[in-house]
């Protein structure tokens, strides 16, 4: 059963989860934003070689080599440091990592948390022995058992073997595995580092790799993770087997994960995360300490073992592991996720207790600037102070201060993204004007303004002219309509779906009676007229179509606004294309407003249309009703297939004759909404107040494509400046929505 402390650690770890989803979906909007900055930066790479212009030549170039590659790289850091960030909130466990130099009491104290022995976490106080990181997960559940993930050759060689070669400056490199196991001898050090202890002796590190190659090699090929026992646990994480023999299986090995029960019971989903001792002379290791506590970790303890003798915050040390954990995790002050230890030594003798020293490096832990949440002391060979002194009161602190933490974490995360999408939006501004302006204004201004007089004139004259023809033709019967209702009509009376007398006859037989075949012709006669005046539907939207395109036709030929869409864009489909192009109404640029009339213009013509059920049905239900049922004329005796074959006969006749009354009154309505869409259409683009400015400001826009002839005479780019504005866009609109976490 939980306890309320392992149940909040529970609710803690479940309410992570929903973040990590948000932040997978905030990686996919940085991808694209890197997506289309490099599309960007491909076309500027062209355009620097087709510009004569220096000055916007100079400006692409700056764009390419240097704004945005920039952004580039900080989109990179950003997938990074979020991918940390998802990895924390989708983890199972919160996870406190335990971290100080070789021969602190990393061991032992880790030993007195999770209830394990030396054979699963080794310890030794001459020399290093845990040789990779462990994560130590309580399950009450379970027996002890390891899962160990080995590192691949190539893995291996790139991120252990080649890392030698580059700090020791060594030859001849290696460029795989098998090349270093073939090297014979290994390059020696170089002269200006022979005789510096610390070089010597990671040189002799790499020796002891080649030399012993061939006892951890076949592990490199082996599949992870291996499931393991307790007992095998040491093998693959020690560096020393218990008789101070070396070992080298732990070279192969990434990550070992360990899960046991731990003896303290309200501990809840709780993973300890062992690093190997710093000081070591394995070169990568502090780096992948850093890399491992910004991802693995939630909370740290430093372990320090102060001597007996004497003991001071040592700078270079125990001062520079504080410095080096901290840029682990810059997200969050490192006094908040932060525990020392400081590991009591109890004897009988004054000499060797520590007691003093532990007490002097308590008070002084604030003069060199650890700055941490406490600062314990306590024997970390005794389980129940460590529980006491040392676990309780973290699990107590995660428990109130997590989520708050977690909180922070995400904000400047947040605050980051924000701040690279403002640095975008600063590109955008500055791109938009690069080669967005074209000559200038009092070059061709002057030219634009008697193009745009001329078209609106010619437009507006004749919109006004074809909506004088629709007014003439609106009392008058649409052709189109008209030939489709006669065609419905021949077709009902040549498919009348009655059944013949014969028919009849075999109906009453299986359904037993005159009356109930009688009932179910109506309804079948009725169903199989009603479906085909359905495609009367079509009819009405072909009419609608018709006159769309004539709108279109008259945009294209005498607005010349064809250009805008490509010449593959014609009839209804202009008007919809056109109404996309023109700004959006959230858009608060200067004059935006003045366009919004001729956007909702566009908009309602290129929504519009005419459908079978809103004109038409209900007026064609109303004549069907004769054959229902229960308000057909009912048969009389005797009962006869003739009987019912006349009755639905003239039945039919009726109702069809009915239907054709009333689609005769309905034949104008085409003609009626064609003009009334039009002239609305007419009132908006042309006739309401401001409309003309809000053209003119259109036109100016697109004044390259528009007459692009012209302009291209006074030395615009259209084309190149065309695509250059809609990839500015597509990035402008990349960035337009802010973080979702």
């Amino acid at each position: 059963m939980d306890t309320p402390r392992s149940a909040r650690i529970a609710s803690i770890i479940q309410n992570r989860k929903p973040y990590a989803h948000k932040i997978a979906v905030e990686e996919a909007k940085l991808n694209f934003y890197e997506e289309v900055l490099r599309d960007l930066k491909s076309y500027c790479d062209e355009l620097v070689e087709q510009i004569d212009d220096q000055r916007v030549c100079s400006e692409l170039k700056e764009f390419s080599q240097i704004n945005i590659p920039d952004i580039i790289s900080d989109i990179q850091l950003e997938l990074k440091a979020l991918s940390k960030l998802k990895n924390r909130f989708l983890r199972d466990t919160l996870n406190i990592g335990v971290v100080g130099k070789a021969r602190e009491g990393k061991s032992t104290l880790l030993r007195s948390l999770s209830g394990l022995s030396a054979e699963e976490i080794p310890t030794s106080d001459r020399q290093h022995c845990t040789g990779v990181k462990v994560i130590i997960r309580h399950d009450p559940n379970v027996e002890t058992y390891g899962e160990v993930w080995f590192y691949t050759e190539r893995s291996f060689f790139d991120e252990v073997i080649a890392l030698y070669y580059t700090e020791l400056s060594l030859s001849k490199r290696p460029c795989t595995l098998d090349e270093f196991a073939a090297a014979a001898p290994l390059p020696e050090l170089p002269h200006h580092l022979k005789n510096i202890s610390e070089f010597e002796s990671k040189h002799k590190k790499l020796q002891e790799y080649h030399k012993n190659i061939k006892q951890y090699r076949h592990f490199l090929r082996s599949p992870s993770p291996r499931t393991i026992s307790a007992a095998e646990i040491r093998e693959y994480v020690a560096q020393h087997n218990l008789a101070g023999k070396p070992i080298y299986n732990y070279v192969a090995v990434r990550e070992a994960r360990v899960t046991c029960n731990f003896p303290q019971d309200d501990v809840g989903q709780i993973a300890l995360v062992d690093m190997p001792g710093l000081g070591n002379t394995t070169v990568g290791d502090e780096e992948r300490l850093v890399k491992a506590l910004g991802e693995d970790v939630d909370f740290v303890l430093f372990m320090r073992l102060p001597n007996p003798t004497g003991a001071y915050w040592d700078i270079d040390d125990h001062v520079g592991i504080y410095d080096k954990v901290r840029t682990a995790l810059v997200e969050l002050p490192i006094e908040k996720w932060s525990f020392m230890v400081l590991n009591r030594i109890v004897s009988e003798l004054p000499v060797n207790d520590n007691l003093k020293n532990c007490e002097y490096l308590q008070r002084t832990i604030a003069d060199v600037h650890i700055n941490v949440v406490d600062c314990a002391i306590a024997n970390c060979q005794n389980t129940e102070e460590v529980n006491a002194k040392i676990l309780d009161p973290i699990l107590d602190y995660l428990t109130s201060e997590m989520t708050s933490l977690d909180k922070q974490y995400a904000s400047v995360r947040r605050d980051s993204i924000n701040q690279l999408r403002s640095k975008i939006k600063i590109l955008v501004q500055k791109a938009k004007i690069t080669l967005g302006q074209g000559e200038s204004h009092d070059v061709w201004f002057p030219v634009f303004i008697n193009l745009f007089n001329e078209l609106w004139n010619q437009l507006s004259a004749t919109l006004e002219n074809l909506l004088d023809t629709l007014a003439e033709e609106r009392d008058t019967p649409n052709s189109d309509f008209s030939e489709l209702v006669n065609a419905v009509i021949e077709s009902c009376q040549n498919n009348p779906g009655i059944p013949s007398e014969a028919e009849i006859e075999q109906l009453r037989a299986s359904l037993g009676g005159y009356q109930a075949v009688y009932t179910m012709c109506l309804n079948e006669v009725r169903t199989h007229l009603s479906r085909q005046f359905l495609s009367l539907d079509k009819g009405l939207k072909i009419s609608i179509e018709n006159v769309k395109s004539k709108v279109a036709d008259v945009l294209a030929e005498q607005g010349r606004l064809g250009k805008l869409t490509g010449t593959e864009v014609r009839g209804a489909e202009l008007i919809v294309a056109i109404a996309d192009r023109l700004p959006k109404q959230e858009n608060n640029e200067l004059g935006n407003e003045k366009l919004q009339d001729i956007k909702l213009g566009f908009q309602i013509l290129s929504e519009f249309n005419l459908s079978y059920r809103e004109v038409i049905q209900h007026r064609i239900r109303k004549q069907l009703d004769k054959l229902m049922p229960d308000k057909a004329p009912q048969l009389c005796q005797p009962f006869s297939a003739k009987q019912i074959y006349n009755f639905l006969s003239t039945l039919y006749d009726e109702v069809l004759y009915d239907c054709k009354q009333a689609l005769k009154q309905l034949l104008n309505e085409p003609s009626q909404a064609s003009y009334a869409i039009v002239e609305e259409f007419v009132d908006r683009v042309l006739r309401a107040k401001g409309v003309k400015d809000g053209w003119r400001i259109f036109l100016q826009a697109e004044r390259a494509i528009i007459w692009s002839s012209e302009f291209e005479a006074l030395g615009e780019n259209t084309r190149q400046r065309q695509k250059w504005l809609e990839l500015v866009k597509r990035v402008e609109e990349a960035i337009a929505s802010e973080p979702g976490f």
